[in-house]
């Protein structure tokens, strides 16, 4: 299941006993053994008995129907995609647990072979965003001036270690798809990682990988990153920030630009403008505005 990406889009119903779920949902599966190891999902609540939704494998997106019991159970069949099908089952109760099953059936009757595989996950509700990016704080405009070296201003509602950050190190490295390795030159690469770290170790770190690169683009958008972390710990509190896949279906997600001003032999020069990326399951998001200087 390495390359299932999901996008659902779910109505379930009021309890006929008066208990409401209506509201929006946000699941995550995780999975161990392969790429993504993190897979966000949402759902909406209706007032029917109803299930509907949609989900992305791969390049192909396929719509289902479900029903949900008085108990709080709900589940649905996707129609086949290749040689599998898909089941999502869960059911509200304090754990709000969620899976999602693979089945796969080879042969019929008495030669019939079945097997199964599942993710699982837990679903929480949240208030489902508006059509632009908004942060449960008022940033501040910051002026992006280079210093000539790393500088990277932090707005977000509880940082751990001040609103800038200028005590770090950087690196990039570069990949090709088709060589399916990191490490290569930049002339024969298709995409980058790119690496921040405070240089107390742990404190602070950003990553952010491309889903594509070029030596003539010279920007991307977040919303168009493949991934995309920036995390703050200490001994007690940890604040941690991140998109992945779910970027490219709702950019929600992560907002601004990440673009190159200079590149040289041993260092590539970088500049966050009004880069945004959302804490999990909160109404919060970290504000990054700076310069980034990585060596290759």
């Amino acid at each position: 299941m390495n390359k299932i990406i999901f996008l659902l889009f779910l109505v379930f119903p009021t309890f006929a006993f008066g208990q409401s779920f209506e509201g929006n949902y946000r699941a995550i599966f995780f999975n161990p053994f392969s790429e993504p190891k993190t897979i966000i999902t949402e759902f909406e609540v209706n007032t029917d008995n109803s299930i509907s939704g949609k989900i992305k494998i791969d390049t192909t997106i396929k719509a289902f129907t479900g029903t949900l019991d008085k108990k709080g159970k709900f589940e649905a069949v996707i129609e086949q995609v290749g040689k599998f099908t898909y089941k999502l089952k869960g059911k509200f109760d304090k754990n709000n647990k969620i899976s999602l099953v693979q089945r796969n059936q080879v042969g019929s009757g008495m030669n019939k072979n079945v097997s199964e595989s599942s993710l699982e996950g837990t679903f929480a509700k949240f208030v489902k965003p508006a059509d632009k990016i908004e942060t449960t704080f008022p940033p501040t405009l910051v002026e992006l001036i280079d210093s000539g070296k790393n500088w990277i201003k932090i707005q977000h509602s509880n940082p751990l270690f001040g609103t800038e950050w200028t005590e770090i190190s950087a690196e990039i490295s570069f990949g090709s798809s088709a060589k399916n390795m990191a490490g290569v030159k930049a002339d024969s690469a298709d995409y980058f990682n790119l690496v921040l770290k405070s240089k107390t170790e742990g404190q602070q770190r950003l990553s952010i990988s491309t889903r594509n690169y070029s030596q003539t683009q010279k920007s991307w958008k977040a919303a168009d990153l493949r991934y995309i972390s920036y995390r703050e710990e200490n001994e007690s509190t940890r604040n941690s920030f991140s998109a992945g896949d779910t970027m490219q279906t709702d950019p929600f997600f992560a907002d601004g630009i990440l673009e190159i001003v200079k590149e040289t032999g041993t260092q590539i020069i970088f500049k966050l403008s009004n880069f945004k990326i959302k804490r999990f399951a909160k109404q919060d998001f970290v504000v990054l505005n700076g310069f980034i200087y990585a060596d290759k």
